[in-house]
């Protein structure tokens, strides 16, 4: 029986007093309990705001160098004292509002990391 290649698997949370997460996920691997696969080296990336009251913030993933041409994941409104996470194999791609006390003003520049597996990065916005 022949086995499927791993497939991209990308989780994003939401941190804080409590723990909401949401799970994107697509092909095969041991995310999908396929009996003798290996897991995925997978890296974590936690945005943190200590800042402002709120900051909008967008969060893509995917191998493009340009952040613009990887599918977002989600736009999100990550309050003071809370965190945004993700988990994945890809390199991660993010932005925040460009003035977070203007929810509706224009994005700041990309900034870009390509993770190693097992690391962990911790950034505050």
């Amino acid at each position: 029986m022949k086995r499927k290649p791993p497939g991209k698997s990308i989780g994003v949370a939401v941190f804080g007093a409590a723990l909401a997460c949401a799970l994107v996920s697509s092909g095969a691997g041991a995310q999908s309990g396929v009996q003798g696969a290996q897991p995925l080296a997978r890296a974590q990336v936690v945005l943190r705001n200590a800042l402002w009251d709120s900051v909008r913030v967008e969060l893509r993933a995917g191998p493009a160098a340009a952040c613009d041409e990887n599918p977002v994941l989600a736009v999100r409104t990550v309050g003071r004292g809370r965190a945004w996470g993700l988990t994945t194999d890809q390199p991660v791609c993010w932005r925040r509002a460009a003035d977070p006390d203007a929810p509706a003003s224009a994005w700041s520049a990309w900034t870009r990391r390509v993770l190693t597996g097992g690391t962990k990065v911790s950034v505050v916005l």
